[in-house]
């Protein structure tokens, strides 16, 4: 896979993940204020925030090695 197409779907992912993130908190807040147990809920927004922030330890990655190519490349044309 080419790394701007590893880039975009980086991107998508955490996109993805944000919006998941950002549901399940809109989840808790309406099975709290109808008196109702969030402990799963909480739970699982736990591990959607773990998750997300791995996806966005990969993304810092991927954008960290496509710098260090485009340094190379740069360095090549130099040389």
């Amino acid at each position: 896979m080419r790394r701007r197409e590893e880039l975009a779907m980086a991107v998508g992912h955490v996109r993805d993940g944000e919006k998941r993130v950002l549901r399940q908190e809109a989840l808790i807040s309406r099975l709290e204020a109808g008196g109702h147990s969030s402990e799963q809920a909480l739970e699982l927004l736990d591990t959607f925030n773990i998750t997300l922030d791995l996806m966005r330890g990969h993304l810092r990655i991927i954008e960290g090695e496509i710098d260090a190519e485009r340094h190379l490349r740069k360095l090549a044309r130099q040389a």
